[in-house]
């Protein structure tokens, strides 16, 4: 656990990291396919083109459903970071020591208590990232 919480910021930051990148893909690959509905490159559904419509849609719910991930661990991320600036005994509070103290260990718990849920997120994330990836080389098969 001490080696946990000794990692934490680094972890943080890499976890930053993961999520602005995964974001950015996911948001590139929704104005892309935007674009595609936009140019008349993908067809309106009807009889014919149902099944290729039916890809291109199972493609947007997964964005939508990592776009949902991605929200659940930045509200983890950002009520960790949050508390750490701007929480009771931070550098802008009353500078009592103990203060400060308490605030450390509430983010220790906080992070030590949350890495088991994030870690599943993470792997949910990583698993819709890669059906979004099939999806889009199928479609360009």
């Amino acid at each position: 656990m001490s080696n946990n919480w000794k990692d934490a910021p680094a972890d943080i930051r890499r976890l930053q990291d993961d999520l602005f990148r995964t974001q950015r893909f996911f948001s590139e690959t929704n104005e892309g396919i935007s674009a595609l509905y936009a140019a008349g490159q993908i067809p309106i559904p009807h009889k014919e083109s149902k099944e290729s419509h039916a890809s291109w849609r199972e493609l947007e719910l997964l964005l939508d459903e990592g776009a949902e991930v991605l929200q659940k661990i930045e509200q983890f991320v950002d009520k960790l970071i949050g508390k750490e600036s701007h929480g009771p005994g931070s550098s802008s509070g009353s500078g009592s020591g103990s203060g400060s103290q308490e605030m450390g260990k509430r983010r220790r718990i906080l992070w030590l208590t949350g890495t088991t849920k994030v870690n599943k997120l993470r792997a949910e994330l990583k698993t819709v990232t890669s059906h979004v990836c099939r999806l889009l080389i199928a479609q360009n098969v």
